[in-house]
């Protein structure tokens, strides 16, 4: 038992160390960020005040991610700084900001929403504003943590352990930056998940995935304020048995197709390995999917 516990520390051990290192979205870790002259520097806080307000459109003009990136933003800039940092709506405020999401203050500088992919970022400073920006669905929401990440030095370990550097000086360079993540769908199983409610809640798990840039994961991203989850295909995974030489194959072909049906066979989902032993029993409808495909 004891050359099992052994064996078992020595895998952990570079596995925690790899989490710590490399953010899970597919970007390389990045360095510290080197000194800067004070006058090139846009300074969020000093001795723990800021001047700053973070900075969102109204319902009307904004998603509810970016509402949801606003609040992140400011919560995790009071534990960095110990400052509070007020989110306003965009037309009630003048001062110095940290502008989230598709902002009347982005476009003015000349961002083009409509050239971002969904999960692309933009992080930009101007004069004393921060633009913190991107696509849509999600990508505010990573602007903000790519921001977190590089500027600060934010790291979600596990849905119970982070690693939020503590500056009550904040002070960035000049930013101008774009970005999004290495892979387009993302997604692992963890286990114990938030089925193990002495670890951690449903909620818990679902802000370790996105603030780590998940995109998959329908159960626990599928909502407007994470920007909802991406899916490979329907009807989904594990389906062999949807294979089965004694229903119906009902394939749905895209908008200006003609709807086939063949029969046996019934609504495939995705690949699927058959055992060679019922190869006979699957391969007319199973060929006849894959090329209606």
């Amino acid at each position: 038992m004891k050359d099992h516990m052994k064996h078992a520390n020595v895998l952990l051990i570079p596995l925690l160390v790899s989490l710590l290192l490399t953010p899970l979205a597919g970007n390389e870790a990045a360095d510290p960020p080197e000194p800067v002259a004070r006058e090139e520097q846009v300074r969020l806080a000093e001795d723990s005040v800021t001047r700053y307000a973070v900075v969102v459109g109204d319902e009307e003009t904004s998603t509810a991610a970016e509402r949801f990136a606003a609040e992140e933003l400011a919560f995790f800039l009071q534990k960095i700084t110990g400052a509070t940092f007020p989110i306003v709506k965009e037309d009630e405020y003048e001062g110095p900001g940290i502008y989230v999401g598709q902002t009347q203050r982005a476009a003015g500088i000349g961002v083009d929403f409509g050239e971002l992919g969904e999960e692309e970022w933009v992080l930009r400073t101007t004069k004393d504003d921060l633009i913190l920006t991107g696509g849509r669905p999600r990508g505010t929401l990573y602007a903000v943590y790519e921001f977190l990440e590089t500027q600060a030095g934010c790291r979600w370990v596990t849905p119970n352990i982070e690693v939020i550097p503590v500056n009550r000086d904040l002070a960035i360079p000049t930013l101008d930056t774009r970005g999004q993540p290495g892979f387009a769908w993302r997604e692992t199983t963890l286990y114990p998940r938030h089925d193990d409610p002495k670890r951690f809640s449903k909620e818990d798990y679902a802000r370790f995935l996105v603030r780590n840039r998940y995109n998959g994961g329908s159960f626990w991203l599928n909502e407007p304020r994470f920007g909802f989850a991406v899916r490979f295909g329907r009807p989904g995974s594990h389906r062999p048995g949807g294979c089965s030489a004694t229903s119906t194959l009902s394939c749905q072909l895209p908008q200006g197709h003609r709807k086939i049906s063949l029969s046996p066979g019934k609504d495939l989902g995705q690949e699927v390995r058959i055992p060679p032993a019922r190869a006979a029993l699957h391969g007319d409808p199973l060929l006849a999917w894959m090329l209606l495909k």
